[in-house]
């Protein structure tokens, strides 16, 4: 158990260490305060991950993929699947991203992170409310009263940027799921280009 915490402490490392060496020079404070509450959330999720050796805890798979457009990770715990969404331009634009879902929904209801460069939304019968995703400012949009949000664009805009979409059939399913969704939710960490 210690070894495999290891080895995750060494590939976040490496990970947050390529992700500073990519920041360009002149970096606005706000890229430069994203990067910084990233690595700390996720040094947190370390050291959470840490203080449960010898616990019986499950343990946690970080899941990357990388492309030319960036590169987006999260934590999927035992009992959930995932898929990686490869880098593909079509028509409507570019996208990559992690699709991931509960081993009993069998990808009926599904979570899907993933970078687009453009996102857009219906305005009837939405209403938005505010969110932070490991440290990152983004904003939820709820449709037609559900207790449920249906998406979540991170950092503000609807251009070059990381979406969440919630593919969730049944309010009962998310009732039951939620809690977990967004621990793995918050160990999500991204880079756009």
């Amino acid at each position: 158990m210690k070894k495999i915490a290891g080895i995750l402490l060494a590939f976040s490392a490496c990970f947050f260490l390529a992700g500073c060496n990519n920041i360009r020079q002149g970096a606005s404070a706000s890229e430069t305060s994203r990067t910084e509450k990233t690595k700390t959330a996720s040094d947190q999720a370390i050291i959470r991950n840490e203080e449960t050796d010898g616990k019986d805890e499950k343990e946690n798979l970080r899941v990357s993929y990388k492309c030319k457009l960036g590169s987006v990770s999260l934590c999927i715990p035992d009992g959930w699947s995932y898929q990686t969404e490869k880098y593909k331009k079509t028509k409507e634009g570019e996208a990559f991203g992690i699709t991931f879902w509960k081993d009993s929904s069998k990808k009926k209801n599904k979570i899907s992170i993933q970078y687009t460069n453009v996102f857009g939304v219906c305005g009837t019968g939405l209403k938005t409310k505010k969110v932070k995703i490991n440290g990152i400012s983004g904003e939820a949009g709820y449709y037609d009263g559900k207790t449920y949000w249906e998406y979540i664009v991170l950092g503000g805009r609807f251009k070059n940027t990381v979406t969440i979409l919630n593919f969730c059939e049944s309010e009962s399913w998310w009732d039951r799921n939620a809690d977990q969704i967004m621990e793995i939710l918050n160990t999500l960490i991204y880079k756009i280009s």
